[in-house]
């Protein structure tokens, strides 16, 4: 499949205490495989070719009806593939795969196969390099908690990715603190 080289993307994005943890371990891979710099996240949906304002009002109030929920961390893991190159896959749970199916939905996006991950790196690098790397990172968060969903404008420019949008999700009191 080729990839979409420019539009509009859903992210899902963490609590405070969660994205610092992944962050701080991005950092650290970013610097041993010298990585472009970019925002932590979650690609939930997309692309959208272009951003009516019918769809910025759906996405405003998309944050009313779902509720922040805890994502479920399972390794570090990496492909030989320039934008899924070192990450953390992400298991598929109910929530995240209902938030999906909905945004999809309502966006009149095509079911595509979805695999949830949190990007640490995006480049080429040997795969020795990789699982080297992962064996000497520290243990993943076992649980992260998806606290706001953010639409972004994304090239194959890295640097000029923008956040056009975000919103928090409904009901961040009724989680509990994500565990690492």
């Amino acid at each position: 499949m080729k990839r979409i080289a420019k539009g509009y993307w859903v992210w899902g994005q963490f609590d405070e205490k969660s994205a610092n943890k992944l962050e701080e371990i991005k950092q650290r891979a970013n610097r041993a495989l010298k990585g472009p710099c970019f925002d932590i996240h979650l690609t939930i949906s997309g692309p959208l070719f272009n951003l009516e304002s019918k769809t910025k009002n759906y996405f405003n109030n998309l944050g009313k009806s779902v509720n922040g929920f805890k994502l479920e961390a399972r390794a570090y893991e990496f492909k030989d593939d320039y934008f899924q190159a070192f990450f953390i896959a992400i298991n598929k749970s109910e929530d995240l795969l209902e938030l999906k199916k909905t945004i999809d939905a309502k966006l009149n996006l095509k079911e595509t196969k979805y695999f949830p991950h949190i990007s640490l790196f995006y480049g080429r690098q040997e795969s020795l390099v990789k699982k080297q790397l992962a064996r000497s990172l520290p243990e993943i968060p076992r649980e992260i908690y998806l606290e706001k969903l953010s639409l972004v404008k994304v090239d194959e420019n890295i640097q000029s990715w923008k956040i056009i949008q975000s919103v928090e999700l409904n009901n961040p009191s009724l989680i509990n603190e994500p565990i690492y």
